[in-house]
């Protein structure tokens, strides 16, 4: 029975490995696309340029969130738990049942806004009303690119679930920008969209491709759990959009209080605070798999050693960064956006600085989404939003992107602190980077 266990423990610890390892090469990739996707952009469209494009992409990024229905997250627990179970035909009712719902919703949201918008061009100004009608193309690509990677995350199919978004689009989208530039010199925020429509049309395809070849469903019959799927997709919608509003309000109210080219700005702090955010998630997303199936046989003395573990690793990986940019951010972004950006060192020092606090704390809210108290995460949230709502209100029209910046790190500290109180209090899991010594990694 020991030998049973260790071997177990042996070929968890492989995959678990192996996934963490893919994931952090493919989300480097990433992270390095899109880096030199911004700093094309940004030197070739200006402060003002790259903001129209910036608070365009704030704007559709919430109506992917609230045309992808919350399913991501319900699609990656729900798939992971019914393959422990071997319930087959539950999982391709899931997976048939989120697609045909997410691509309806994102289908009618692009027409209604589309609608909206053209009516009140005058009224917004036809320059971000065009950059965002072409924009509204991505949102049934998205969906279904997010749909495909949840199903394939959750048959632990982790690195070749992130391909398609993370390294074909990712990476087509800079050459594309590179090739148009060497032919046509009038670059524009709207050919920028239409780019990044067309990369999103590509990655999806790519994706198709994936799930036709890696999930078998041909001979497998259906079998649907609409109603109970229904009562438990309501939580994670609300999780996603209060997540979408918590992370990108700070940009959304500062672009409608001070303008475009303030958004620009800050969009450079957020963006290389986010890497710290990444890489985060890029350990999260090879986790959840395994911290929603251990927690369900509830073997919590491993999953306590592996959410330990990931903590305190992660931590070690993204401190170096996060203080060269704390200390040196001003120099770093003159030379590689431009002098015009240089204002953005001050709000990235206060992003990086609540990252790594938030690093130290752990994998809160995924525990509590993947051991089920996703309603815990909606009832935090639904604080969250209003709190950092006001939070914005009062300290953007006063300090701009620096106000917003010290919203977001107020608002992200305090929910992270109520998340992780509630981790222990009903998971019994501590993840912080003090939590029970792991030697997990070590046996």
């Amino acid at each position: 029975m020991q030998d049973h266990n260790q071997l177990k423990i042996k070929n968890l610890k492989s995959h678990i490995i192996k996934s963490i390892s893919g994931t952090v090469i493919l989300r480097g990739a990433n992270v390095f696309f899109n880096m030199v996707t911004t700093i094309v952009l940004a030197r070739a469209l200006g402060a003002k340029g790259y903001g129209i494009y910036s608070y365009a992409m704030v704007i559709l990024q919430f109506l992917v969130v609230f045309s992808s229905l919350g399913l991501p997250l319900f699609i990656v627990k729900e798939t992971a738990i019914n393959k422990e179970k071997g319930h087959w035909d539950l999982i391709k009712g899931i997976y048939l049942w989120s697609t045909k719902l997410s691509l309806g919703a994102s289908i009618f949201m692009a027409i209604l806004v589309g609608s909206v918008v053209f009516v009140f061009r005058q009224y917004f100004g036809k320059e971000i009303c065009m950059v965002i009608l072409i924009g509204l193309f991505i949102l049934p690509f998205n969906t279904l690119l997010r749909m495909q990677e949840a199903l394939l995350r959750g048959l632990s199919y982790v690195v070749q679930a992130q391909l398609p978004m993370r390294l074909v689009r990712a990476g087509l989208f800079p050459l594309l920008i590179a090739g148009y530039m060497l032919i046509e010199n009038n670059f524009s925020p709207y050919t920028a969209m239409a780019l990044c429509v067309f990369t999103f049309g590509v990655g999806m395809v790519f994706s198709l491709f994936l799930i036709k070849k890696m999930v078998n469903f041909q001979d497998i019959l259906p079998k649907f759990k609409t109603k109970v799927w229904m009562s438990s997709l309501w939580f994670f919608y609300f999780i996603e959009i209060a997540d979408t509003i918590y992370d990108q309000v700070d940009m959304f109210l500062l672009g409608t209080i001070k303008g475009p080219e303030y958004v620009g700005i800050y969009r450079i702090a957020h963006r290389l605070s986010f890497v710290i955010a990444l890489a985060t998630m890029s350990i999260n997303v090879a986790l959840s798999p395994t911290i929603a199936g251990l927690y369900a046989k509830n073997e919590k003395k491993l999953l306590q050693q592996i959410v330990t573990k990931r903590t305190r690793m992660l931590f070690l990986l993204v401190a170096p960064f996060a203080f060269t940019f704390i200390f040196f951010g001003g120099p770093i972004i003159s030379y590689i956006f431009g002098p015009g950006f240089v204002p953005a060192k001050n709000p990235l020092a206060i992003l990086m600085i609540t990252q790594l606090i938030v690093v130290a704390i752990g994998p809160v809210r995924d525990l509590l989404n993947l051991t089920g108290f996703e309603q815990v995460t909606a009832k935090g949230l639904s604080f969250s939003v209003v709190f950092i709502i006001i939070l914005n209100l009062l300290l953007i029209p006063r300090w701009g992107y620096i106000g917003a910046a010290t919203a977001a790190g107020i608002n992200m500290l305090v929910m992270e602190l109520f998340f992780l109180m509630k981790t222990i209090q009903l998971t019994g899991i501590n993840p912080t980077i003090l939590g029970r010594l792991s030697s997990f990694f070590s046996r």
